[in-house]
């Protein structure tokens, strides 16, 4: 297990050195509006899909670079070519701080939550399905409505890995302070992001697992089992920071569309809270 992780940071460094090598190949007029934004794996996704509508609302060509905020906050440190850093966690905030490659104060952009997920066949999540529609134009309910059962009957638990990875950590702190973590770290498959965590659950059945309400909500194969308490960890929060070798305007051009009712809307959409 201990290789593996090992494996999955590296790989994602390399991701990130060989997305560094591609924009250095830029010439100059490409570079003039170009803005390279490293994201956490969850936040990238929303990035990813609203890419066109970002470019034309704010002018600038986006290069999205997605892992581990542990990982983009190192490659960062190492000298890599960020213009924004969107971090899921305050953790690796602060390290890039400690060593000096940011000034201005972060922008808080978006809030997540935990939910216990499970796999189930096709026609069970049909049948569910239904079930949660039924019950939900019964009751008049608007919120996410959640299968309850019992905890850990799936052979193997996936979540993020807690050594490095923001979700992993928030899962860990949740499970210890609800009395879980032993009972469930020796079934554990260690994500290297949360969009693995995903892929993992999906594709590991029967599987069970920790991950965000926004990946939960954008996966057709997997289904909220439980909601995690919001006081069992620490507050997920998504913050965004200019990097210190950026451009100024283009970097505000950006973390002001972040802040803009318009990307608001989108974030809420895919189930984000946002102020």
């Amino acid at each position: 297990m201990k290789n593996f992780k090992i494996l999955a940071i590296t790989f994602s460094g390399l991701l990130v050195l060989l997305a560094v090598f591609l924009m250095d190949g830029l010439g100059d007029k490409e570079r003039e509006n170009q803005l390279t934004v490293f994201a956490a794996s969850r936040f990238a996704w929303v990035l990813h899909e609203q890419e066109e509508f970002i470019e034309g609302k704010t002018g600038l060509d986006i290069v999205i670079v997605e892992a581990a905020s542990s990982t983009l906050a190192r490659q960062i440190a190492r000298g890599a070519p960020a213009d924004v850093f969107i971090a899921a966690d305050a953790v690796w905030l602060n390290y890039l701080a400690e060593g000096g490659h940011y000034e201005a104060e972060p922008v808080e952009i978006a809030r997540n939550r935990l939910v216990w997920v499970r796999t189930f066949s096709s026609e069970q999540i049909e049948e569910i399905r239904k079930t949660i529609e039924k019950f939900k134009n019964e009751s008049g309910e608007k919120g996410i409505v959640s299968v309850q059962g019992d905890w850990g009957q799936a052979s193997v638990f996936i979540t993020g890995d807690p050594d490095y990875v923001p979700l992993g950590q928030y899962a860990k702190e949740a499970l210890i302070n609800m009395g879980m973590w032993e009972s469930h770290q020796n079934r554990l498959i260690p994500a290297k992001n949360s969009r693995q965590a995903v892929f993992l659950i999906e594709t590991q059945a029967p599987a069970e697992g920790v991950i965000y309400l926004t990946d939960a909500l954008a996966s057709e194969n997997i289904m909220v089992f439980n909601e995690i308490p919001q006081d069992s960890h620490t507050p997920i929060v998504y913050w965004a920071v200019a990097v210190k070798q950026s451009n100024s305007g283009k970097t505000k051009k950006f973390l002001d569309f972040l802040k803009s009712e318009d990307f608001k809307t989108i974030l809420q959409s895919k189930g984000f809270e946002v102020n």
